[in-house]
C-alpha cells in the first residue's frame, strides 16, 4: 500500500506538471497568435521534400482564406501570388535553396475575393547532415498600408523636387534643412552650401522689422503667413518673391519645422 501510495502522489505530482506545463503552453501560444496579428506578422514552415506548408492563423488573414479552403503545398501558394510578382518570388525562392542564403523580398498576393494585398517575406533553409535542402521557415508581414504610405510620400517628394516654385524647410529656429532645385537656380546657393545655413541667406536687408514681427507672430502661432519679400541672391542681386510659409507640428502639436514655398515674380 504504501508503495501504491508513493506511485499514486508521484502520478498526481506528475499530471499537475504537465498540466501547468499544458496550460503556459497554450497562454504563450495565445499571446503569440494575438502578437502576430497585431503585428500583421505570421510563420511559416515547409517541408520541401514532401511539399507541405504549415501557415499560421495570422498568414491565412493576411491572405483571405480559411484552412479548410487551403491546399497546404507550396504550389497552391504560389496561385495566391500575383502574376507580375511570381517570377520574382520563384527565383528568390530557389536562390535561397541552391545558394543556402536567406531571401527577402516584397510581393503582391491576391485575395479570393479579387482585393490585391503587399506583404513582405522572408525564409531561411534548413539543410540535413549531408547538406541537402530539407525545409524552409519563413514569415509573412502585411506591408500594404505602409506601402501606400510610401508611394504618397515619393509622390509628394516628386511634386516638391520638380516643383516651379522655390521651396525650403527650415528648423523651428530658422536653420534650412532642405531646398529643393529651383532653390538653387533662382538663389544660386547649392543644396550643400544652404543646408545648415539660417534663412536670412536670401534676405535682402530691406524688409522691415515690423515685417520680421509679423511674420514670427503669425507662424509661431501656428498660422501660415503670407506676404511678399525682396529678397537677393548669392551674387547679390535683387529679386522678388511672394511667399507662404506654413509651421509644421508633431504629433504634440509643437512646431519642429517651417515650410517656405516661394514664387519669383520678379
Amino acid at each position: 500500500r504504501d508503495e501504491v501510495g508513493s506511485l499514486s502522489e508521484s502520478f498526481n505530482i506528475m499530471a499537475g506538471e504537465i498540466e501547468a506545463s499544458t496550460l503556459s503552453l497554450k497562454k504563450s501560444a495565445a499571446s503569440l497568435e494575438n502578437a502576430q496579428r497585431i503585428a500583421h506578422l505570421g510563420n511559416w514552415d515547409w517541408d520541401i521534400a514532401n511539399n507541405t506548408l504549415h501557415w499560421s492563423d495570422e498568414i491565412y488573414r493576411i491572405f483571405g482564406l480559411r484552412p479548410d479552403e487551403f491546399e497546404a503545398t507550396y504550389t497552391s501558394f504560389l496561385n495566391y501570388v500575383h502574376p507580375e510578382d511570381r517570377e520574382l518570388l520563384e527565383k528568390a525562392v530557389n536562390e535561397a535553396v541552391q545558394e543556402n542564403r536567406p531571401y527577402s523580398v516584397d510581393h503582391k498576393v491576391v485575395r479570393p475575393d479579387g482585393r490585391v494585398r503587399i506583404v513582405h517575406e522572408q525564409g531561411e533553409v534548413l539543410r540535413d547532415e549531408n547538406g541537402r535542402a530539407i525545409s524552409m521557415s519563413g514569415t509573412v508581414q502585411d506591408v500594404t498600408e505602409q506601402k501606400k504610405t510610401e508611394d504618397e510620400l515619393v509622390k509628394l517628394s516628386a511634386a516638391i523636387e520638380y516643383s516651379v516654385n522655390v521651396i525650403f524647410i527650415t528648423s523651428a529656429g530658422g536653420y534650412i534643412e532642405y531646398v529643393n532645385p529651383m532653390f538653387e537656380t533662382v538663389t544660386g546657393w547649392t543644396k550643400e552650401e544652404a543646408i545648415g545655413k539660417n534663412a536670412s541667406i536670401i534676405s535682402s536687408g530691406e524688409t522691415t522689422q515690423a515685417q520680421y514681427e509679423e511674420l514670427w507672430q503669425t507662424i509661431l502661432a501656428g498660422k501660415t503667413w503670407r506676404g511678399s519679400f525682396k529678397n537677393k541672391k548669392k551674387d547679390g542681386t535683387p529679386y522678388w518673391g511672394t511667399a507662404v510659409i506654413t509651421p509644421i507640428k508633431d504629433k504634440k502639436g509643437e512646431i519642429t519645422h517651417f515650410l517656405a514655398v516661394q514664387e519669383d515674380v520678379t
